[in-house]
């Protein structure tokens, strides 16, 4: 992730850090939030809940908490700031803002630190290593120190975070939730997306924030009855933030009650910070464009050679999207440089830098670095830049008016599947006024949209609630494990209840909930033992259900499925690289015509890597193809490096490393694997390996010798998760971690046939049939069987669908499958499909079996 909207590591030393901060207080006093600080601490003071609406540029991410923090509005006993946000980059990237504003150390230049040597530090961090007052905190990378106040998160961390004691909770008959009592205030920034997670943790801090509320007026009846000197229970304030927000249903669901219990609640009290930071023209088309990348390339050539200097930023609907507009970019600097020689004035290059959530973190924080120089830097992104990241230098803006949004439509009864459909759907008037809102965060700007103002009238006012329009099985799960009925939960927007209903069928057959004993009859359902275990593990239903199969069926298997819940926890669920239909189309007008197409030229790659069960075996296949070059390649460069003379012992000098990420780059490329795509599912399988230790779900590639039944002898080559990579790229193959740390603590493999033991070797031969088994387990409402046709058709269901033209098994057709989803395109298509046994089918028949085990 970024670690600094200001585009370097902040620096280390105290002194120096001072500094900055004294610098960036006078940026700091010309923002629009600042004329407000003391009507937004006396507010924050005065009430429980305050709406706080101020437009994009304003600087209240940033400024609030500093605020608050300087006001010492918490307590001793409570005195965290938490503040959530939707997505990681902006959690991360504004805690290194807010940090250096502070003077305090950046906590992304804090490399994470290993289970074992923190315990043994006591918890602290080693010297050098000291984590300030602003901190942050993402899914397995926790950055916040004993001394902070501030604590940057993503939504889906706090959720968890309140979570965390329902054992405990439940057992002692306390409520079933976390009371999060070290916060004495928590910021809902960017409420107006409306994601799953920010309902529902709305829904929870409210009941939260109600419970300290009931316990401080108990204390103070105490108090007044007698003189007992018991600690004062602190009250949790809340604050909830945008730039564009249905603010008075906020209001309304935080209202207040009054003294008197005759009167109504009192909604909560909504303050406007008025003023953009610096203005910004908007543009529209005057007609609709049919070729969005032909207009946007179009209207970057005319910013380029026509506007003064100022970085670019494109909104466009997905990675390949982003892609095949940078080729376009990239292709269009010798037309550049030609233009400015014919006109006879010096000119500058594009430098293009993508900026979507599959990209590594590394790749990331390019969008953040300074602009190189005699370059104008256009940044094409999804709406991942819409909200609360900076982009230094950026002055213009071109908005397609689209984001990717994924639809579901529920088939048959109950529990009965869905399908899903990733669409590029028009953006509502609010996203528009965030997008162009980002042209007017460092100066004067200009938006240029690629619709028209009529268009723009047509859109929805605000952005339809996430909840819904999306699968709920893991947010009712979530519920189901606290004691709450999802039904009768404190929704500010009640989802569809018939969702409610298909989403829990979902959970009855994954064997997570059952129907509730008599007592429990308001829960709506009671979660099992295995409902407990899945809601542990930060993943899909779907997923932790498998994970937790591939456990109870042996190490073997566990690694397998292990394996392949990280290549389908990706962005992209694939590493293979399949190209489009249009790149297809466009690579035979270049001239193609002769040869195969890049699609016929990637099936073939493919094929070498295919497994007869199907698309989930074959994913692995690629994997562990990939992990099996990485490491002859790094055996090969070793020996070479003993036939010379290396730079210093002990290490790759930098130009092994390059050649070695050439070389991978150039076999990704060669077996048609998107190497972006590598880069994110090894980070994510580096964070499954500490979590299946957690979970007690042994690998046989993560086995060590504290670890019963694993012989000593027998303990695989590891090194150790979190050390840090000396590169900033995020390229797949760069891992250069040390190789002399013991067998103990929290390790990745490096991969390969050797640390996979007998695995490697036996690949050709594997059938798998039990990662199969536990595939089905987790998919247990997604199989279907072959019609005559050659069709499939999903038990409880009318609808046929055929096995997607992507698929290994596209004409091979086995009698019974289980996918992944169903995605709706031209037609109905099963996408990511593996062969299964009808006979599972029957063995699977009873979710109170399953929940048992």
């Amino acid at each position: 992730m970024p670690s600094s909207v200001l585009g370097a590591r902040g620096p280390r030393d105290a002194e120096t850090r001072q500094e900055l901060a004294r610098q960036l207080r006078h940026t700091r006093q010309q923002l629009p939030i600042w004329a407000g600080r003391e009507a937004i601490v006396k507010a924050v003071r005065e009430h429980d809940t305050v709406i706080l609406m101020a437009e994009t540029g304003s600087g209240k991410t940033t400024q609030v908490p500093q605020f608050l923090h300087e006001a010492g509005v918490c307590s001793e006993s409570a005195p965290l700031i938490g503040i959530t946000q939707p997505r990681r980059v902006a959690a991360t990237s504004l805690a290194s803002r807010v940090a250096a504003e502070m003077g305090e150390p950046d906590p992304a230049s804090v490399p994470r630190v290993p289970v074992k040597k923190r315990k043994a530090a006591g918890g602290a961090a080693p010297a050098g290593r000291t984590l300030g007052k602003v901190g942050y905190a993402i899914r397995f990378d926790d950055r916040t120190g004993p001394d902070a106040r501030l604590r940057f998160m993503t939504d889906g961390l706090l959720l968890r975070e309140i979570m965390g004691r329902r054992e405990q909770a439940v057992e002692a008959g306390a409520p079933s939730h976390a009371m999060l009592e070290r916060y004495g205030v928590i910021i809902i920034d960017e409420a107006h997306e409306r994601t799953v997670d920010t309902d529902l943790l709305l829904g929870l801090v409210r009941r939260i924030q109600r419970a300290r509320r009931e316990a401080y007026d108990a204390w103070r009846t105490r108090q007044g009855a007698d003189s007992s000197m018991d600690v004062a229970p602190t009250l949790l304030k809340v604050v909830v933030m945008s730039a564009t927000l249905d603010a008075q249903k906020f209001a309304s669901f935080f209202a207040e009650p009054r003294i008197s219990p005759n009167d109504g609640p009192v909604p909560a009290p909504i303050l406007y910070v008025a003023g953009r930071q610096f203005q910004v023209d908007v543009c529209h088309t005057m007609e609709p464009q049919a070729d969005l990348t032909a207009a946007a390339r179009q209207t970057v050539f005319q910013i380029h050679t026509g506007l003064a200097p100022g970085d670019i930023l494109v909104f466009s609907t997905g990675a390949e999207e982003i892609e095949s507009l940078r080729a376009e970019l990239e292709r269009l600097n010798p037309v550049v440089e030609a233009h400015f020689e014919q006109e006879g004035k010096p000119g500058s290059r594009l430098h293009v830098v993508p900026l979507y959530a599959a990209l590594g973190a590394g790749a990331i924080a390019k969008a953040f670095e300074p602009t190189p120089p005699g370059c104008r830097k256009v940044v094409i992104a999804t709406n991942i830049a819409e909200t609360s990241i900076t982009l230094p230098g950026v002055q213009y803006v071109i908005d397609y008016g689209l984001a990717k949004e994924r639809g579901l439509t529920r088939q048959g009864q109950a529990g009965g599947g869905s399908v899903s459909s990733l669409q590029a759907l028009p953006i509502s008037q609010s996203a528009a006024d965030q997008r162009t809102g980002r042209a007017g965060r460092v100066s004067k700007g200009r938006c240029f949209r690629l619709y028209t103002e009529a268009a723009y009238e047509d859109l929805d006012v605000e952005t339809v609630p996430e909840i819904l329009r999306s699968d709920l099985t893991n947010t009712c799960l979530t519920l189901y494990s606290l004691g709450i009925n999802p039904l009768t939960f404190d929704w500010i927007s009640m989802p569809d209840k018939s969702e409610v209903a298909a989403s829990t069928m979902s959970l009855y057959h994954l064997g997570a909930v059952v129907e509730p004993r008599a007592e429990r009859r308001e829960c709506g359902m009671e979660i099992t033992p295995l409902g407990r275990r899945m809601v542990g593990l930060p993943l899909p239903a779907a997923l932790a259900r498998m994970l937790i199969a591939g456990g109870e069926m042996g190490p073997h298997v566990a690694r397998q499925v292990r394996d392949l819940v990280a290549i389908l926890s990706s962005d992209r669920a694939s590493i293979l690289h399949v190209p489009s239909q249009s790149s297809n189309s466009a690579s035979r007008a270049a001239g193609a015509q002769a040869g195969p197409s890049d699609f016929d030229r990637a099936h073939e790659a493919h094929a070498k890597l295919a497994h007869v069960s199907g698309d989930h075996a074959t994913q692995l296949n690629a994997l562990y193809a990939y992990l099996d070059a990485l490491q002859e390649a790094k055996a090969s460069a070793a020996r070479m490096a003993e036939l010379g003379t290396p730079d210093a012992k002990g290490h790759k000098s930098k130009g092994q490393k390059s050649a070695l990420h050439m070389h991978m780059k150039a076999w990704c490329r060669d077996n048609w694997i998107s190497d972006k795509s590598l880069v994110q599912v090894l980070d994510i399988r580096r964070q499954l390996q500490q979590l299946c230790r957690a979970a007690k779900i042994i690998c046989d590639d993560d086995a060590t010798p504290s670890m019963p039944g694993t012989p000593r002898n027998k303990v695989p080559r590891m090194t150790p998760l979190g050390t840090p990579r000396s590169s900033g790229t995020g390229d797949a193959s760069d891992d250069d971690s040390d190789d002399s740390h013991p067998a103990a603590g929290l390790y990745v493999t490096r991969g390969g046939a050797r640390g996979r033991g007998a695995a490697g070797a036996e690949q050709e031969r594997e059938d798998y049939a039990e990662l199969r088994k536990c595939i089905f387990l987790g998919r247990s409402s997604e199989y279907a069987f072959k019609q005559n046709d050659g069709s499939y058709l999903r038990p409880g269901s009318d609808l046929t669908f055929r096995i997607h033209p992507s698929s290994t098994l596209m004409n091979v057709k086995p009698l019974a499958i289980v996918f992944e989803e169903l995605v709706l395109t031209t037609q109905l298509y099963a996408r990511t499909v593996s062969a299964i046994e009808s006979a599972w089918v029957d063995e699977d028949a009873n979710p109170r079996t399953r929940a048992a085990a």
